[in-house]
């Protein structure tokens, strides 16, 4: 099970033992204690407070705000592997080098 999962496991027994639904949405982002589930939740008790009807519009922006910057967190990790990819790689072109050099030099002191 994912950790927000849980997270919403409890905000569901909050409210079922009686605590407002305004308040278990703040305290559930709180806990959460990420960028993406603070917004959630402060966009849930938004739309309880003012009632708003494009509750779902908002949703949809911020899915899309979350996957770009998914997209973007991959982008850098995978820049980060490359550069820690290149001492290998030179090392194993190095090591070729050698072994197409080193026989190649060998005959012709034969020779």
């Amino acid at each position: 099970m994912h950790y927000a999962y849980l997270e919403i496991e409890h905000l569901l027994n909050k409210m079922k033992s009686g605590i407002p639904e305004a308040g278990s949405y703040a305290t559930f982002g709180k806990r959460c204690q990420l960028h993406i589930y603070i917004k959630l939740g402060t966009l849930l008790e938004q739309n309880l407070k003012k009632g708003s009807a494009d509750l779902q519009d908002a949703l949809k922006q911020e899915m899309e705000e979350s996957f770009s910057s998914q997209q973007s967190q991959i982008l850098q990790f995978g820049e980060k592997a490359g550069t820690k990819m290149i001492f290998p790689m030179i090392l194993i072109l190095a090591v070729i080098m050698m072994i197409i050099i080193i026989p190649a030099f060998l005959s012709m002191k034969t020779l």
